[in-house]
């Protein structure tokens, strides 16, 4: 037995109050460590994380040496955590020799008989081998390599025996062996640092992209979710009004929608399909970002070292998110993998546009949980409620899915529209252009354009407006229909036409500065 994420952390950190000090770091880490090793071992990165967690939770009661090994194992088991009471044993031997032991036999005599007898009965498991890995890479403030952290303790101590220090090397490569893959690699080790962010009451905010589509608000909830349930508290927020399709999937998967706010100043938020602060749907300060999961081209707009950064070219956000509760070894409900699965059908237009073989393996996986029978009649309906403006204004058409981008000092805005038909999207693209006249000069867009794909044939039409916009969607494209820029197949805003525009714009700036 071993308590769920959330219970250990109350038990790690109650603990800590009793007796502060840098083992609090290393408990976070050696957790952080045992879960993605875990995870690329095809073990339980659950189990796995709590049992790194609680390893000197024996630490509670004072600064002990060889007497946290026996509080620890006794305080778990007065708990009903058998499991964790023996890895509070067995992580300080990994060749079950006591007097192998680094630091003072501060223990009694009957202390000292019960780590021994416990010692002789246990059969070590790769949970045993693990966590006595973990301990040994694990720092206060990050992951470490392994001998400069035994040289570490060898130093404070005075001495490290030998065979332990054989075990330990000979640990890293049993599970080099078994993940296929180098161990600092597997554990971020240049990346990961402990944040304080755990049990905390003020939530996360976890927002997307300005005028946020289904697989930004889907992530958003699925995100706030997964951070809820290892112990971060968060809430998804918004600060404009879904559009119809989120609005039909939440309300065909019986799913609240995001709060609508006016903005977050001064709190911690978590990106979610975007990695740059401009194109967030609030005004925040970089240094505000905790975590980002995205599957655009990484801006680097935003620090390394961040709680969570997933940024991976990938069809949907949905999928990376999936993959987070994978790597954490939590559930995923049928509610939730119904978002997740809205986000990946909406962004890949129903496993069609730029899918990739981890987009097939969630979407596999995803339809077993989330009990939507038809996927083809339910992603059908998204579209149609996606392209359905009754008693929308045209800027609110407009703004429905509306990105803003940065090239240097030049900002331009990219919305996209949908038209059933080639009737339809030359009337919605005359509105358009007038929408784009009237806000010009009114944001902080340079240039406008909008994206309006005809659904039945397949093909789009692009106009703009503003300065350059004419010299550029002539670079895009010579052929037009009317006013409008004809392209036979629909382009992606994000693959295709965003790095074009960034092109044409950085050459024309620069021979402008010459």
């Amino acid at each position: 037995m071993y308590p769920d994420r959330r219970k250990a952390l109350e038990l790690l950190y109650e603990a800590h109050t009793h007796n502060e000090g840098a083992w609090l770091g290393h408990s976070l880490t050696c957790a952080h460590c045992a879960e993605r090793i875990a995870y690329y071992s095809q073990m339980d990165p659950d189990k796995a994380y709590v049992l790194g967690l609680l390893h000197d939770i024996g630490r509670k009661f004072g600064k002990r040496h060889l007497g946290h090994v026996s509080d620890g194992y006794s305080y778990m088991m007065s708990l009903g955590y058998d499991d964790v009471a023996r890895i509070c044993l067995s992580h300080s031997f990994n060749d079950k020799d006591l007097n192998a032991y680094v630091g003072n036999f501060d223990t009694s005599e009957e202390e000292t008989e019960l780590i021994r007898e416990k010692l002789e009965e246990a059969v070590f498991d790769d949970y045993d081998l693990l966590i006595q890995l973990c301990d040994a890479m694990a720092g206060s403030e990050g992951v470490m390599d392994i001998i400069d952290r035994m040289s570490d303790v060898k130093r404070r101590y005075g001495d490290y025996d030998q065979k332990k220090w054989d075990k330990n090397i000979a640990l890293k490569a049993y599970f080099e062996k078994k993940m296929g893959r180098d161990i600092y690699e597997a554990v971020g080790k240049e990346q990961y640092r402990n944040h304080d962010l755990y049990l905390k009451e003020e939530p996360i905010c976890v927002i997307g992209h300005s005028n946020p589509d289904s697989d930004a608000v889907c992530s958003m909830i699925a995100c706030s979710e997964l951070l809820d349930r290892i112990g971060i508290s968060a809430k998804p927020v918004i600060s404009t009004k879904l559009n119809r399709e989120s609005e039909y999937a939440l309300s065909v998967l019986g799913v609240e929608a995001p709060e609508l706010i006016d903005e977050i100043k001064g709190k911690k938020v978590f990106l979610v399909d975007h990695n740059d602060p401009v194109q967030s749907s609030f005004a925040i300060a970089a240094d505000d970002v905790i975590g980002i999961i995205d599957h655009h081209v990484d801006s680097d707009t935003v620090k390394e070292d961040l709680f969570i950064r997933v940024i991976e070219l990938i069809g949907s956000t949905a999928t990376l998110v999936y993959r987070l509760y994978r790597e954490k070894g939590i559930d995923v409900s049928k509610q939730t993998a119904g978002l997740l699965l809205t986000g990946l059908l909406s962004d890949t237009r129903n496993m069609t546009v730029n899918v990739k073989r981890e987009d097939v393996f969630a979407y596999e996986k995803l339809i077993g949980i989330c009990g939507i029978r038809n996927f083809d009649a339910y992603y059908r309906k998204m579209r149609k409620a996606y392209m359905d403006h009754e008693g929308m204004s045209d800027e609110e058409i407009f703004l429905s899915d509306y990105k803003e981008y940065a090239c240097g000092d030049t900002v331009y805005g990219i919305a996209v529209v949908a038209a059933e038909n080639e009737k339809k999207q030359k009337k919605i693209a005359e509105r358009m252009q007038k929408v784009m006249e009237d806000r010009y000069g009114k944001g902080k867009a340079d240039i406008l354009f909008t994206k309006i794909k005809n659904e039945e044939a397949g093909s789009m039409y692009l106009c703009g407006y503003g300065k350059d916009a004419d010299e550029i969607l002539a670079y895009l494209s010579k052929k037009k229909d009317g006013k409008n820029h004809l392209f036979s197949k629909s382009l992606s805003r994000k693959k295709h036409l965003v790095p074009k525009i960034n092109v044409w714009i950085s050459e024309h700036r620069k021979n402008e500065n010459e």
